[in-house]
């Protein structure tokens, strides 16, 4: 963490250390879930099925900031499952539950299983359609309902390894230093402002 500080640089040191394992890595920053400016981002990174590159995909919705108060900072997901499974995390716990019963459906239709499997309207969710299932290689990874900003296949990663969904719920906090919070709304202003921070 020293050497990277962000989440796209410690999901790479992720990445060498499971390489030859095929990994995606789910990761967030260190600011991720704070009230610092343009800190709710979390990054997927994984070899792009279309070019066998080593690609990010940036979360752009909640689901960084979801992942972070589970309790959780990276996710490392190696290995492929026989059935259809998916990962549930909440409370400092990961599940992993089989998702037999959503295979074949849209991201529409799982994100609403998932939701009310829970009993929780706040579950975000990663998650595949059939085009990931059958590994088409421009399928995406949606961010609960919508698609999301990634354009490198790793929908068709997920599908490779059985794995239908990532369901998040977070109910913890982050406990941030005393002024935290005023130098982010300083710094909001000042960014609203246009005036150069450096």
């Amino acid at each position: 963490i020293q050497d990277r500080l962000g989440g796209p640089g410690i999901n790479m040191v992720l990445f060498s250390r499971y390489a030859d394992r095929d990994p995606i890595i789910v990761g967030t920053g260190l600011l991720t879930g704070t009230f610092c400016p343009s800190s709710c981002l979390g990054v997927i990174t994984a070899k792009s099925p279309l070019n066998g590159s080593v690609c990010h995909a940036p979360l752009t919705w909640q689901t960084g900031i979801e992942l972070k108060l589970t309790g959780f900072d990276f996710l490392v997901i190696l290995g492929k499952s026989e059935k259809p499974v998916r990962l549930w995390f909440h409370d400092e716990l990961a599940d992993l539950e089989d998702s037999s019963e959503v295979w074949g459906r849209d991201t529409w239709e799982t994100t609403d299983y998932l939701r009310k499997e829970h009993g929780d309207d706040f579950v975000q969710a990663l998650v595949i359609g059939p085009a990931g299932e059958n590994q088409v290689k421009l399928a995406q990874v949606s961010e609960n309902y919508w698609g999301s900003k990634e354009k490198v296949g790793f929908g068709s990663l997920f599908g490779q390894k059985n794995l239908k969904a990532i369901a998040l719920r977070g109910l913890g906090a982050l406990e941030v230093a005393d002024g935290f919070f005023e130098a982010c709304n300083q710094l909001t202003s000042k960014i609203k402002q246009g005036i150069p921070l450096f």
